[in-house]
This record gives C-alpha cells, sequence and structure tokens, in this order.
C-alpha cells in the first residue's frame, strides 16, 4: 500500500503540471515556442468582419519565438530568438496575406545549427547557466524588440537595444544580414555598444526628408558617452550631440523629437557593464538607485546648420531630486514656443520589473499566484514642461487613470493618432492587465484614455474599453481614417490571443467594438512592438 500511494502521488507530481501547462492559455501565450515559417510567398488568410476600406499597407510585428535547445534554454522571454511576421491588408477589397520568419541574426545562426546558446550578455542566465569567458558583441542582435523602415526603403530594420540591428527583405521577409551603415559616418564613436529600440522621427527642414533619431552608448574608461545621431535613407549616421555620463544607463530604451529637439530621459538605475560581461546577465548587473539619484533630462539641437566640430553639448542638462522616475516608453511630446511637453508612461519604482519580479521571466508567468500578484505596467500618466533656455522643469503632473466605477489602471505601450504625434492631443489607448479591478492578470484589454478631461477631475478618465473574456491582447496600432472628422476617427489594430488562436483584431477607435478579425495560420507568442507601414501593397 505504501508502495502505491508513493507512485501516486509521485504521478500526481508529474501530471499536474503537464495539466496545467495545457489548459493554462496565458501562460502558454507567453512561453509556447513556435518554430514555423512563411516566407517568400504570402498566403491568403480569411477575414471574419469587414475590414475598414482606409487601411491598406504592412503592418509588422516582431517579438520572441524560441526559447530552447536541447542542450540549453532561456529564462526570460526578452531572450528568445526573435519572429518578424508581416500582415499585408487591403482594406479596400478586405483581404490580407500573411508571412512570418525568423529572424536569422548573428545570434540565431550562431546557436540554432551548433544546437547551443553561444556566450552572450542576455536578460537574465540561461539553463543551465552559461560559463563567463570572452563573447563577440556582434551577437548582441538578437533584435525582436522593434522595427523601422524609410519611407522609400525595400528593407525593414529589426531593432533592440544594442547597436546591431538587421535588414529584412520587405517582400520575402528574409533575413539580410547585419544592416550597413553607410561608410560616411565616420563620426560614429569607437566602441559603441548600446543604443534604443524605439527611435523617433525628425523632418530635416533642409532636405524635407524623414529622418531615424536614436542614441549611442559607448563604455569608456572614465564615463559613459551617449550621443545622439540622425540617419537619412542613405543610411548616413550624423552625430549630432554627446554627454558624458558618470554611470552607465540600465536602459534608454526610447527616446522623443519635438520639432527640431531630442530629448532624452535617463531613470536613476545603471547598469554595471564590466559586471554583465563577467555574469552575462543583465538583471543580475544592474543597481537601482530611485531613492538617492535624480532622473537625468537632456535635450538636444538637431539642426543640420550647427556646426558639431564646435559644440556638440546638450543645449540642456536637467536634474529631476525629487520623485525621480524611470521610463521606458513615452506617450507624446510637443514643441510650444520655449518650452517642450513631454508625456510619459512612468515608474516610480522598479518592482514590476528589476528588483521585484524581473521583467520578462517565464518562470513568473508560469505561477498564477505571483502573476496575479506582480507589479506591471506604468503607475502614472506624467507629463513634464521643459523650459530648456532655462534649463529647468516649469511644470509636472502625474495622475492615475480610472474608469467610471474607480477602477485604477497601470497600462503599457500607448498608442495615439499618427497625426497628432509632435501636437497636442487628446485621446491615447494602452494595453492594460486587470480590467474592470479583476484579480486576474490575464483578464486584459485595451483602454481608450481622454487626457482632455483632466482639467475637470484630478484623474485621467477611461473612456472606453476593449475587452472578451479569455482574450489575450497586445500592443494597439492607431490607423487614422482619413475622411475622420474627429481625433479618434480611426481604427486600432491589436494582435491577440484567444486559447490557442492568434487573431488581427480591427477595433473601431470611437466605440471602441471590434469590426474584423483575422485569424493567423499558428499561433504567435506574444510580441513586443510594430509599425504599420501605410498605402504601399507588397501583395
Amino acid at each position: 500500500m505504501k508502495n502505491l500511494l508513493l507512485d501516486f502521488i509521485i504521478l500526481i507530481n508529474f501530471v499536474c503540471p503537464v495539466i496545467f501547462a495545457e489548459n493554462d492559455w496565458f501562460y502558454q501565450w507567453i512561453a509556447l515556442e513556435q518554430g514555423d515559417q512563411i516566407i517568400d510567398k504570402p498566403i491568403e488568410l480569411d477575414v471574419n468582419g469587414v475590414i475598414p476600406a482606409y487601411i491598406v499597407g504592412s503592418l509588422v510585428r516582431v517579438g520572441p519565438s524560441m526559447y530552447n535547445l536541447k542542450k540549453k534554454s532561456y529564462t526570460n522571454f526578452l531572450d528568445g530568438f526573435g519572429r518578424i511576421s508581416l500582415w499585408n491588408i487591403d482594406g479596400s477589397k478586405n483581404k490580407i496575406k500573411f508571412l512570418s520568419s525568423m529572424i536569422k541574426s548573428n545570434v540565431y545562426n550562431n546557436s540554432v545549427p551548433n544546437d547551443d546558446i553561444i556566450r552572450h550578455i542576455t536578460q537574465q542566465k540561461t539553463d543551465p547557466k552559461t560559463h563567463p569567458g570572452s563573447f563577440d558583441l556582434k551577437n548582441m542582435d538578437n533584435t525582436d524588440i522593434n522595427v523601422y523602415k524609410f519611407p522609400t526603403d525595400n528593407k525593414i530594420m529589426t531593432m533592440t537595444d544594442f547597436v546591431s540591428t538587421n535588414d529584412i527583405d520587405e517582400i520575402s521577409l528574409r533575413t539580410l544580414g547585419e544592416s550597413a551603415i553607410s561608410p560616411e559616418s565616420d563620426d560614429t564613436p569607437k566602441g559603441s555598444t548600446f543604443s534604443g529600440s524605439h527611435p523617433a522621427n525628425w523632418l530635416n527642414p533642409n532636405s524635407n526628408e524623414i529622418e531615424l533619431v536614436n542614441w549611442l552608448g559607448a563604455k569608456k574608461a572614465t564615463h559613459f558617452l551617449l550621443s545622439i545621431y540622425t540617419m537619412n535613407s542613405n543610411r548616413i549616421r550624423k552625430i549630432k550631440g554627446s554627454v558624458k555620463l558618470k554611470n552607465e544607463p540600465y536602459s534608454i530604451h526610447s527616446i522623443v523629437v519635438a520639432g527640431d529637439y531630442a530629448v532624452v530621459t535617463i531613470g536613476p538605475v545603471y547598469l554595471d557593464f564590466l559586471k554583465a560581461g563577467a555574469t552575462l546577465c543583465i538583471s543580475c548587473s544592474a543597481e537601482d538607485h530611485m531613492d538617492n539619484k535624480p532622473t537625468e533630462i537632456y535635450v538636444f539641437h538637431l539642426s543640420d546648420d550647427l556646426d558639431s566640430s564646435i559644440d556638440t553639448s546638450p543645449i540642456a542638462s536637467i536634474n529631476i531630486d525629487d520623485d525621480p522616475f524611470f521610463v521606458f516608453h513615452h506617450i507624446n511630446a510637443i514643441k510650444d514656443d520655449n518650452l517642450i511637453h513631454v508625456d510619459y508612461c512612468s515608474y516610480n519604482t522598479t518592482n514590476g520589473w528589476l528588483t521585484g519580479n524581473i521583467l520578462g521571466d517565464i518562470s513568473n508567468m508560469n505561477s498564477e499566484t505571483i502573476r496575479n500578484n506582480m507589479n506591471v505596467g506604468c503607475d502614472s500618466y506624467t507629463r513634464l514642461s521643459i523650459d530648456y533656455d532655462n534649463q529647468k522643469v516649469v511644470d509636472r503632473f502625474e495622475v492615475p487613470l480610472l474608469d467610471n466605477n474607480g477602477n485604477i489602471y497601470t497600462p503599457e505601450l500607448f498608442s495615439i493618432n499618427p497625426y497628432y504625434i509632435g501636437k497636442e492631443y487628446c485621446y491615447s489607448y494602452a494595453m492594460a492587465y486587470h480590467i474592470y479591478g479583476s484579480p486576474r492578470m490575464e483578464d486584459m484589454g485595451i483602454l481608450k484614455i481622454n487626457k482632455c478631461e483632466l482639467e475637470q477631475e484630478p484623474v485621467i478618465p477611461v473612456v472606453g474599453i476593449f475587452n472578451e473574456e479569455n482574450r489575450y491582447v497586445g500592443e494597439p496600432i492607431f490607423v487614422p481614417d482619413p475622411d475622420g472628422l474627429t481625433e479618434d476617427s480611426g481604427s486600432l489594430m491589436v494582435i491577440s490571443r484567444f486559447h490557442n488562436v492568434s487573431e488581427l483584431l480591427f477595433i473601431d477607435a470611437i466605440s471602441m467594438k471590434s469590426v474584423a478579425r483575422v485569424t493567423a495560420p499558428f499561433h504567435i507568442t506574444f510580441e513586443f512592438h510594430g509599425q504599420f507601414f501605410p498605402k504601399k501593397l507588397i501583395i
């Protein structure tokens, strides 16, 4: 009898986790691998409903897709091998075609054929742990965070928070290799390792061309050199300004441009790069100083008329000592006379992504108790009004987001009408967990937020919610209706998951109701970011 009882206990311990994994669709959305590809020839998908006729173009999304090899596994979904998916949309004909491919980055090419994960710095340690040793910075290119494309280019750049990016052919979705930067870009600082995966756009007034704006980071013996650059469609990178930092930032995930000015915001969380090189683990090498160090803000002028050989210093350097904050994503930035208003999705602590629960930890998602009690999303919707001439913040407000029942939300991944980027706006849209005050993290939805009602109440109201039971949603992408009469005239495109089915949703941005949905040919793991490239169909 004792042996039978022991056998039963062993059987329960073996079977229960399997049952849990099979029925925990939320965990599978985060952690279930996918290696299937559709390249070269897109397949047409069935449309359930009617896509708005004005949506014509390509939705490109990226995210992790593979975590495990036979000998080693990633433990954090930020480190998974990247996938790129492309939805070719012709709303005028109510048709969609689909491509999806693994990003053949340097780390992918050096790991998958060898059935091993090479030595490179990851967000968390691998399982089993990768032993310290020499590593090649060219392998820091697991490009599964964001994408960028010049309007006249036929290549899609896939990006991460390291300097290396990869080019993807927009027709076949095949990886072309590391992005080539023009040899004319000879002022790029040596040793540049880090960058951001959310570049901004700048309209160069001299060339009338949209240029990419981003930053580079180089670790020096006595400081960390931060440089701001612009890049045109010829891939010519021009350094516009630089500043020496005492500490190496843990992350500058995004920057913003307002008029001819770039704004960089650095939260007081630092990275010990030497320690990261020894541990091969970024989260193990980060230092939280939110309670004793300032948030740093630097403003750079982007004008081509400036002689960079004379002075490349920021035109404003501002420290926020009282109530410092951290930011991954911006919402918008507006130039107004001598003021720049910057709207942030801001964090007051690192508890939700570093010191409490590590952002992207797969094991956390496998426990309902842990994930339901995690701090997720931004603490506040924050606006800073910066007087760059006098190098100070003249106004700051931080407000919570509430629905009409008093439920507080901590959302992330904001989107606005692109016609209003760089302009005053009212509406923004964001992904949020714990909808309607639910105790479950997986009860998700898309919020519609009206900033213009702030003057009436000390909160920003949530004026609309898209939510369906057991449907998990990602970042909303706003596509404006060119004939619309209001700011919220348009549609949201959202990649969602319902049980084991992945669907692209089209949501009316006024009513927050779904008008069409398209099922992907296989499940798609949670994606981080993407862009909609309008008008040019490639089907």
